[in-house]
């Protein structure tokens, strides 16, 4: 499908920013050393390098071919903010091995802001006319939400294989984030899905499989292993805990590529 590079840099997009907020989020609130930040950081920087390769290979000159709902007037915006971001992004990390803490934290938000306004870019681009174009832009920055939370939570699981002493409060807060983050968009879907959505029917019928995907794959599931990563939080299982969000980020990822084929098949941001 020719839509297929539109897929893959969008769902990178929603990875380095969902996972670096997320990140941000546990740098500020202390309970996580440097060779966490330093790990998650560089893996978020590597995510948007390859998010800036994906957007260079796309040819926007031919526009409504490749997505009849896009608004160019937003391309420009999308390019230099990531480029932004890539630039604070190793910053950020620079400052992570080197720099002191006000500096990090500093330039992490920065990046941050720099990030958010990248997905909001790209969400603009491709935000349609479904309730005055609202919709999308809500449905990129909770995929963004639950992929950023779920690797987050993933790849601290494994940290706690080093630090065994470390407290389980940060993955426990994570995973809250995550199964918010998944009811949001299982919420989403209802608005999205129903017959008042004009293209509702072609998602029903054409795209009957791909919904179900959607829906099973990337919601209903990781939704259950949310809450069972809730009950191995609480007797301190950080091993179980670990692998039911390595499964669910298998899901989600799933369910974010799905939902992304169908919205630039159909125009339904699911």
């Amino acid at each position: 499908m020719e839509s297929l590079p539109l897929v893959l840099y969008t769902s990178l997009i929603e990875v380095f920013v969902g996972t670096f907020a997320v990140l941000m989020l546990t740098d500020f609130r202390g309970e996580l050393g440097r060779g966490f930040l330093a790990s998650v950081g560089l893996t978020v920087l590597a995510v948007a390098f390859l998010a800036r390769l994906s957007l260079s290979g796309i040819d926007f000159g031919r526009g409504q071919q490749l997505y009849p709902g896009i608004d160019l007037a937003w391309n420009g915006f999308q390019d230099t903010w990531l480029t932004i971001s890539l630039v604070l992004l190793v910053v950020y990390n620079l400052m992570v091995l080197l720099g002191t803490e006000k500096a990090r934290r500093i330039s992490g938000l920065a990046a941050l802001f720099a990030a958010c306004l990248t997905l909001f870019t790209v969400a603009m681009l491709y935000r349609g006319s479904y309730l005055g174009g609202l919709i999308a832009p809500f449905s990129f920055f909770l995929g963004a939400a639950s992929v950023g939370t779920v690797l987050t939570g993933m790849l601290l699981g494994h940290w706690y294989l080093v630090t065994p002493s470390l407290t389980v409060a940060p993955l426990a807060r994570i995973n809250r984030l995550f199964f918010y983050a998944m009811v949001g968009q299982a919420v989403l879907v209802v608005v999205n899905a129903g017959p008042w959505v004009s293209n509702s029917l072609a998602v029903s019928e054409k795209w009957a499989v791909f919904f179900w995907l959607r829906v099973l794959v990337g919601i209903v599931f990781p939704l259950v292993l949310s809450y069972a990563t809730m009950q191995t939080c609480k007797i301190k299982a950080h091993m179980s805990s670990t692998g039911f969000l390595y499964v669910a980020l298998g899901g989600v990822l799933a369910g974010e590529i799905v939902s992304r084929v169908i919205l630039f098949q159909t125009y339904v941001p699911l």
